[in-house]
């Protein structure tokens, strides 16, 4: 009698665990202050993704170079696994009012895409005059099409 409940429970985690994804638990709001945007003529993923980080704020956002990255399929989004999760432990600034490239290295971190829709998660925190910090929460989608090109 157990068995018969236990059974189908251990089908559906010995999928989830074959696959190596997990379901994203991401359900944070997105900055408005700082954005993340593709880099013009961004199409290559050979080398990774290049994107730009816009701080619009009045206020130093500070970041890692450590992100997530996650897979859409028909029922919701989901979390990949990393091949290689070491990430240097640098802390990077975009002063107020400006924009810097960043490189996401997706296939250093990741097994190569394959098609689909894809979004890029990377947290960091504004730091404001008086002191108190506030997290933001930014987000990169892109799609990867049949021939390995990346598209906004």
């Amino acid at each position: 009698m157990v068995f018969k409940r236990i059974l189908p429970l251990f089908c559906v985690l010995l999928l989830l665990s074959g696959c190596g994804m997990t379901p994203s638990d991401f359900h944070e709001d997105i900055s408005q202050s700082v954005v993340l945007s593709p880099a013009p003529d961004e199409t290559d993923p050979s080398d990774g993704l290049t994107a730009v980080i816009h701080n619009l704020s009045d206020w130093e956002f500070t970041y890692g170079r450590a992100f997530l990255l996650e897979i859409q399929k028909e029922d919701g989004w989901y979390r990949l696994p990393y091949t290689d999760g070491t990430f240097p432990e640098d802390a990077l600034i975009v002063l107020a009012g400006l924009q810097v490239e960043h490189l996401f290295q997706l296939d250093r971190h990741f097994a190569p895409l394959k098609p689909g829709n894809y979004r890029i998660l990377l947290d960091g925190v504004l730091y404001h005059e008086d002191g108190t910090a506030e997290k933001q929460y930014l987000l990169l989608a892109f799609t990867v099409t049949k021939d390995g090109k990346l598209l906004p």
